[in-house]
């Protein structure tokens, strides 16, 4: 009876443990990250750019058919911000730098498809500046307990596009990431802020 008793209840052990293990493992599949973003940008007086942006890696990015609402999928996307378009014309020459460039607002909390993804913020910029000038962040979160963001260049330089040769010819344009990633797949998280800034400024010889 006694070996009987204990053959069982080493069975029933491992089962118990078998379950916990299984528990946590689901727990950990089925869990969810998503973040918040506002991105600002700060050009300097007299600098003026164009802007292609554009966010992947989230679940937002993926759908193939628009949410209940919109009309299409592009619509849906530039309508929470996952798309933005910035461009210039010539007209816009000598008025305030800062108030033809507002902030890249995100409608919607962004989520990670999964832990291992991550999320990047693509932004694509062309120089109408009669100037060379400096594209760089000057913050970004590094901090937190639940994700991590690396820029691309890397480097405190950022990256410099050369000046625009007047009406007719091709502004330079160069590309600048922020890559944001999930620290702890075995913690969820909901709407965590991951704001950031982007300068831009004249190079003076």
């Amino acid at each position: 009876m006694r070996r009987r008793f204990i053959i069982t209840s080493s069975i029933a052990i491992i089962l118990f443990a078998v379950c916990l293990f299984g528990i946590n493992v689901y727990a950990k599949m089925n869990q969810s990250f998503s973040i918040s973003n506002t991105i600002a940008f700060e050009p300097s007086e007299s600098v003026y750019v164009a802007l292609d942006c554009s966010v992947s890696g989230c679940t937002q990015a993926n759908l193939t058919t628009p949410p209940s609402g919109y009309e299409s999928i592009e619509a849906y996307r530039q309508a929470i911000g996952l798309v933005r378009k910035v461009d210039f014309e010539e007209s816009m020459r000598g008025q305030n730098s800062q108030s033809l460039l507002s902030d890249w607002n995100i409608a919607e909390s962004l989520t990670f498809v999964n832990a291992s993804t991550p999320i990047v913020y693509q932004i694509v910029v062309y120089n109408y500046s009669l100037v060379a000038i400096r594209v760089s962040f000057v913050s970004f979160k590094n901090n937190s307990e639940f994700i991590s963001n690396t820029k691309s260049p890397d480097g405190e330089d950022g990256i410099v596009l050369q000046p625009y040769g007047g009406e007719g010819s091709q502004p330079d344009s160069k590309v600048i990431t922020l890559t944001t990633r999930v620290k702890r797949v075995d913690v969820g998280f909901n709407d965590e802020p991951n704001d950031f800034t982007i300068k831009f400024d004249p190079i003076v010889e």
